[in-house]
């Protein structure tokens, strides 16, 4: 379980990760800039994405986002996910995939958002004025499935940089 928080300035996430109930790392990365080639979602420029779900699925994701994603991209069917793919300032989009379908549900979001167990607990701390690194801490002391430490993107918009702020 996770959460991942963006503000419209920066992403955040928490660093635990579970299976069967059971934490299984503690330093777990959800959180990634994109590469040099780029990853592209309807024909967008992707800075970078936040991933919830089951481990491993993030390495699809980035697999499908080097083609770019659409409505028509394809998915295995055996895992289920949700990302936020951060395209520039105040403008990202919501992609989520259910175990047993194969297409991704896609939703262009402006305003701040979260995803993952701890989701409703970081957007509500977003919507009271907090940070996405302040509102992934807020998540982590109030839902059991979040934990360890903030890791946080911050995109720097003039040059296409992205700055990590640990």
């Amino acid at each position: 379980m996770t959460t991942i928080a963006w503000d419209g300035k920066s992403l955040s996430a928490d660093s635990h990760a579970l299976a069967d109930g059971v934490v299984c790392a503690v330093r777990e990365q959800k959180i990634y800039a994109a590469p040099s080639e780029g990853w592209f979602i309807f024909g967008e420029r992707i800075q970078a994405i936040g991933c919830s779900g089951d481990c491993g699925t993030e390495m699809e994701l980035r697999d499908v986002l080097l083609d770019g994603l659409t409505y028509a991209s394809t998915f295995h069917s055996t895992s289920e996910f949700a990302a936020i793919a951060v395209v520039r300032k105040d403008r990202a989009y919501v992609i989520s995939k259910d175990r047993g379908e194969t297409h991704a549900r896609i939703f262009s979001q402006s305003e701040p958002y979260a995803i993952g167990s701890g989701g409703v607990i970081a957007r509500t701390a977003m919507y009271c004025g907090k940070s996405s690194r302040e509102a992934v801490a807020i998540a982590i002391e109030l839902d059991c499935f979040s934990g360890g430490e903030v890791a946080t993107l911050s995109a720097v918009y003039f040059e296409g940089e992205i700055a990590v702020k640990k």
